[in-house]
């Protein structure tokens, strides 16, 4: 007998064994129960899904002995033509080879003839979109206004192709790529039905490598199939189809976490003498770098369906290892590596750089954090200028002369009555003449009678009192003190600011140079410090 392939010997024959599609199958059961079925259909979607497979299904539901059915027996003589691919009634049609306008002229010279054996005419039309315009324009007139006994299936892995007068004149139907749950279970229940041992993992292998195509994860089982001659591994795969085993993937990405170059570089060696093509390697980092990002950031349906319980265990300890932002850097490196070392003439030597320059990057501090460590470096510095801790405020014996160095208590006051909203008292306030802070209580002087009546009013008072107690944490009593009558000269407050303010800013720009913080950024920009200034 002769052998057939698995992706012939085991294709759908009804609806319900159609892998993937359940949106599609629903939708057509509907229209055949309710005797809504449209006259002409666009099945479209990538390859191997089960376009032509379900156009066939369809052409039995509709011709099926036992009549009009959405299970069709599948035993009759119309049903088994359909099969066998023998049926008059029901032509595929490839329009990679029949393009022209010649060619649907003798399809639409049959049309109007009833069928010889069955109830319709189906024409099934593969590869549509490669039909001329030519061609779809003769077809026009008769899908708009097509004879009772007539069915068209368009089947087409690129429907923008198809020109916007034929498309408006189907019923259309966009086949999706079928989840890799799915094809495990397809090719599962292949295997015990064939009779051969296989591991989970190793079909979870082959539904990836697949690409959400049924047919090819047939084709590559039959392949791993005829390799094993036993039971169906991870090992097998990898030596049947030339892949590079998952272990070694997560070897090599827990190196590059870690820093360890000369491991790195050595695998990616052995990987190049092995015979593996190295820009599958970084393809399979990109993977798992997209992997460990999906489960960084909790989407744990999608990663579901790629990867199996224990696969996802495998690549948990890596997520405290590396933050989300150094997770981008490395996708990005390595995509950039796949594409490099696919066209470079010398792929060993741009792998090497390329594994090097992702330890580089995943040592990398995100931006995020330095700009986080820049705005605490600046609060430390403004706390600094804004004077002592709440804790240290200087205690003065009453004989003590005026120090210099007090009124930056009373600056801090002025500063945060300033953020407080309260801009005249502060303007007032700055014109006055620090004359003592001993014995919790601030003694400050004003000449001028207007501004000594504004000051001393009850409601200010309290104000800068409750102002004082929350940069120092305790009552602190406020004199105001009548220069004009006392005669006690000194620095106007706002002369002291401007000179406090002046040898301050210096000494920070000093210090802040000698800051390790300031000294990275320098070296991870390679900038130069060309001023620095207050953050308002």
């Amino acid at each position: 007998m002769t052998y057939l392939v698995f992706a012939r010997k085991y294709r759908p024959q009804t609806f319900d064994e159609i892998v993937g599609q359940p949106h599609i199958v629903k939708t057509l059961k509907n229209s055949i129960t309710n005797n809504r079925l449209h006259h002409a259909f666009i099945f479209a979607g990538p390859r191997g899904v089960g376009k032509t497979t379900t156009a066939r299904i369809l052409a039995k539901c509709l011709n099926c002995e036992t009549g009009i059915t959405i299970t069709p027996c599948n035993k009759c003589s119309i049903c088994t033509e359909i099969i066998n691919g023998s049926s008059m009634d029901v032509q595929e049609i490839d329009a990679a080879s029949h393009t022209g306008v010649d060619n649907i002229r003798e399809i639409l010279e049959k049309v109007a003839y009833s069928p010889i054996k069955a109830r319709f005419k189906v024409y099934i039309i593969d590869e549509a979109h490669m039909l001329s315009k030519a061609a779809f324009n003769a077809l026009l007139k008769t899908l708009e206004e097509p004879p009772p006994h007539v069915k068209f299936i368009f089947a087409t892995t690129e429907p923008n192709k198809i020109i916007p007068t034929i498309t408006s004149r189907c019923q259309r139907f966009d086949f999706k790529r079928v989840e890799n749950v799915d094809i495990i279970e397809h090719l599962a229940n292949l295997l015990e039905r064939e009779k051969i041992k296989y591991s989970r993992q190793a079909l979870s292998i082959i539904a990836r490598e697949s690409g959400g195509s049924v047919r090819d994860s047939l084709s590559m089982l039959e392949h791993i199939v005829s390799f094993s001659s036993g039971e169906i591994n991870e090992e097998a795969i990898t030596k049947a189809l030339g892949l590079i085993s998952r272990s070694t993937i997560i070897k090599l990405f827990k190196h590059i976490l870690n820093k360890e170059s000369d491991r790195a570089v050595e695998i990616i060696d052995e990987s190049y003498i092995a015979g593996f093509d190295l820009s599958i390697l970084f393809n399979e980092l990109l993977a798992l770098t997209r992997n460990v990002l999906l489960l960084k950031i909790g989407q744990t349906r999608i990663i579901n369906n790629y990867l199996n319980s224990d696969e996802i265990e495998e690549i948990k300890p890596f997520l405290p290892q590396i933050t989300t932002q150094g997770l981008h850097m490395l996708f990005d490196t390595f995509f950039r590596a796949a594409e490099e070392v696919g066209r470079s003439e010398q792929p060993l030597l741009t792998a090497e750089i390329s594994v090097l320059k992702a330890i580089s990057v995943s040592s990398l501090k995100p931006l995020e954090e330095i700009i986080q460590r820049f705005e605490e470096l600046e609060r430390r510095l403004s706390v600094e200028e804004r004077g002592l801790k709440p804790s240290s405020i200087p205690q003065t014996k009453p004989s003590q002369e005026v120090n210099l160095e007090q009124p930056e208590i009373w600056l801090n006051v002025i500063n945060e009555i300033k953020k407080r909203g309260k801009i005249s008292l502060s303007s007032m306030l700055e014109d006055g003449v620090f004359l003592s802070f001993e014995n919790d209580k601030i003694k400050i002087g004003f000449k001028g009678a207007i501004q000594l009546s504004s000051v001393r009013d009850p409601a200010n008072i309290k104000f800068i009192k409750e102002v004082l107690k929350s940069l120092y944490g305790r009552d602190i009593d406020v004199i105001i003190q009548d220069l004009s009558i006392s005669e006690k000269t000194a620095a106007s407050i706002s002369e002291e600011i401007a000179k406090k303010k002046s040898e301050s800013t210096r000494k920070e720009s000093e210090d802040m140079m000698q800051n390790p913080l300031i000294q990275t950024a320098i070296k991870i920009f390679n900038a130069t410090v060309v001023n620095s200034k207050d953050k308002k």
